[in-house]
């Protein structure tokens, strides 16, 4: 279980036990949002991936909302993202694609375009 995550200008940081994640933004390669079903209620949840490395922020993370606006500065990612996420349907695990964009907008199953 991850005991911390974080973002920073530099970048986004977990710690699980003795290990130690860090993903520079500039080392981003692909970052996804999903709807989680929590059985009562919907998670929004992001998903980072290095070449290396992957980190998983949950609306439960300190600061999740400042993170979500960030990315537009860091990445060039819509602020629309989210609402897009929280209208898909309700209780069902929603995969969407937001960085790099893509003309397809999506992938996986009960995608969200984000593209637009």
């Amino acid at each position: 279980m991850v005991q911390s995550r974080r973002w920073d200008q530099d970048g986004l940081h977990a710690v699980e036990g003795e290990l130690r994640t860090d993903i520079a933004w500039s080392d981003v390669r692909r970052v996804y949002a999903y709807k989680k079903d929590c059985i009562t209620f919907d998670e929004i949840r992001l998903v980072f991936l290095s070449d290396q490395h992957g980190i998983e922020f949950t609306e439960d993370d300190p600061a999740f909302s400042d993170l979500c606006n960030v990315l537009s500065e860091k990445l060039g990612i819509s602020q629309d993202w989210h609402s897009r996420l929280i209208t898909s349907p309700a209780f069902e695990t929603t995969f969407t694609t937001l960085y790099p964009a893509t003309s397809a907008g999506s992938e996986g199953p009960g995608c969200v375009d984000a593209a637009g």
